[in-house]
């Protein structure tokens, strides 16, 4: 199927399932003012940049300001049957003001090859997006009913395990009897009456908050002692519910569960939960994601039975793919610190693991082959 155009298309229609060029394709921005541009026009844009940038690509420090410039702005691409979509230049604007890298014009001969390589994937993207298929032209890719599917066929998971949801409203359930039954006995009980405190007698009616005090004590520690029990000792005394800590191997076999999506639709739940904030979920599914494509792209027989380390150490020993190994031992050592490490992961953390793997997917190809 053809690859969606980043950006909401004026026209409703059924999802379909994204390539990875889409994703290359550019973010939503504010609706430009200018009139739509055909189709053509702006992939003749393009074109002229990939044309200028590919004369100058091997006469290093390489300036790209110029070229990059007239794609510096907002478009509004029209295809033939009327569809819009909404293209910016946040991607040229980061690089003409530094945000990714050195001055725009210093770039290095690499530098310069990745900025080649963004604008071949436009314009792959671009025709994938005017291209004609079985009469058509390609439909919006609906994210959401992919998740949706996924949970329901328990590919992914959103709540804890029926086990866990259980043994924890038995906890509570429990909980909210004893507490209502010492509710209810304090209140069949007669109510003490103060004593009167001749200027002789101390006055001895803190000695009830010393015996509720205890009671209450007691009341807790039998709660938590029904807990732990219940819970098979995974109960915290700071949180009812909280789960223990998971091993490595209980979190591969989560991963695992992973590997059976497609490379774009593990990058497109990577940008769901980016945008939801989740920045942890998002670097597990976009470096699997990375694993699945070498898989698809034949760089490797991907086996989950084994560790990343290991697949890297056979890369090392094969010449024509020793390119790989250190942006992708990057990037493991990255996944091993959040995913095992719980190491804190934010927004820049995500932005530059980001950085690292549309570097491999330039070397290796975006778009994943079926075999």
């Amino acid at each position: 199927m053809a690859p969606t155009v980043s950006g909401t298309p004026t026209g409703t229609s059924k999802a379909t399932s994204p390539t990875p060029t889409a994703t290359a394709f550019l973010t939503p921005t504010p609706k430009p003012t200018a009139a739509p541009l055909p189709v053509a026009n702006y992939r003749e844009l393009l074109q002229t940049a990939l044309d200028q940038l590919k004369r100058v690509e091997k006469r290093p420090p390489t300036d790209v300001r110029p070229i990059l410039k007239p794609l510096d702005a907002p478009f509004v691409v029209k295809r033939a049957d009327g569809k819009t979509q909404t293209v910016n230049g946040n991607e040229w604007d980061r690089i003409l003001s530094g945000i990714e890298g050195p001055s725009a014009a210093k770039l290095s001969r690499e530098e310069t090859g990745r900025v080649r390589g963004s604008l071949e994937k436009r314009l792959a993207a671009l025709d994938d997006w005017t291209a004609l298929r079985e009469g058509g032209y390609y439909t919006a890719f609906d994210a959401q009913k992919v998740v949706n599917d996924a949970v329901a066929s328990n590919r992914i998971r959103v709540g804890p395990p029926p086990l866990q949801q259980m043994i924890a409203n038995i906890s509570e359930a429990i909980g909210n009897a004893i507490a209502n039954f010492f509710k209810w006995l304090a209140s069949i009980l007669p109510k003490p009456k103060a004593p009167v405190v001749s200027p002789n007698v101390p006055d001895l009616s803190w000695l009830w908050f010393v015996f509720w005090a205890i009671m209450l004590g007691l009341l807790g520690l039998l709660l938590f002692l029904a807990a732990r029990a219940l819970s098979g000792g995974n109960f915290s005394l700071w949180g009812i519910g909280r789960r223990r800590k998971k091993s490595e191997n209980e979190l591969r076999d989560e991963d695992a569960a992973l590997f059976q999506l497609a490379p774009e639709e593990l990058r497109d739940l990577a940008d769901q939960f980016a945008a939801q904030g989740n920045f942890r979920e998002a670097l597990r599914h976009r470096f699997i994601s990375v694993l699945v494509l070498l898989d698809a792209r034949g760089t490797w027989r991907y086996d989950i039975r084994r560790t990343n380390w290991e697949h890297i150490a056979a890369l090392r020993r094969d010449e024509s793919k020793r390119p790989l190994v250190a942006p992708l031992s990057d990037l493991t050592r990255s996944f091993d610190r959040v995913r095992y490490g719980d190491a804190p992961c934010d927004e820049e953390g995500w932005n530059s693991f980001q950085s690292g793997v549309r570097q491999i997917e330039t070397q290796v190809g975006g778009r994943a082959v079926a075999r």
